[in-house]
């Protein structure tokens, strides 16, 4: 079999790393030399230039991925806060798409363009579907305008399940069992 890599995230690196710093640490948090553990077997040999090396370079690893720990760290909100504003973004071009294909049905309306009316409100509810004020102006332009009852009650009937006390209410109901009556 082949050599297998594992891999290793910076989080782990950074506790097998304090690890190691720490067996280098004597009680007061001072480095010192693994040959001067306290061991009965170790002789009390002061650290060589090498060892000394060694552990400036460890402590010189320690603080690089304490630093990069913490830049992910920042990083990870950032993303965090740009993703909540791009959110929030998002939502606001969503009701001005809305808010501007509605008004745009109801100046097709009054400018007597019926089919470009029902095209623009149809565009508000694909991005509303619950838009109770585009339900019913479909509704009107379906029954008084394109003559097509059957998706005039369709609105009508949505308006009322989204909205049944709204100051139209009683008049949608009205136009519904009218429409019944056909």
């Amino acid at each position: 079999m082949g050599n297998r890599r594992h891999k290793v995230g910076w989080g782990a690196g950074v506790v097998l790393i304090m690890t190691i710093a720490n067996l280098l640490a004597d009680g007061d948090g001072a480095k010192t030399s693994v040959r001067n553990s306290g061991h009965p077997l170790d002789t009390a040999v002061a650290a060589t230039p090498r060892e000394r090396q060694l552990e400036a370079s460890l402590d010189s690893v320690v603080r690089a991925l304490q630093e990069k720990e913490q830049q992910n760290l920042e990083a990870k909100k950032e993303m965090a806060r740009l993703r909540k504003e791009l959110q929030q973004r998002a939502n606001i071009d969503r009701q001005s798409v809305l808010a501007l294909a509605y008004n745009l049905g109801c100046v097709y309306r009054i400018a007597k363009e019926p089919r470009k009316a029902e095209t623009a409100f149809l565009k508000a509810l694909s991005i509303d579907p619950d838009d109770v004020s585009t339900h019913y102006n479909l509704g009107v332009l379906y029954d008084d305008d394109l003559k097509q009852p059957g998706k005039a009650k369709h609105h009508y009937e949505r308006f009322l399940a989204l909205s049944p006390d709204g100051a139209d209410a009683v008049q949608v109901r009205d136009w519904l069992m009218a429409l019944e009556m056909q």
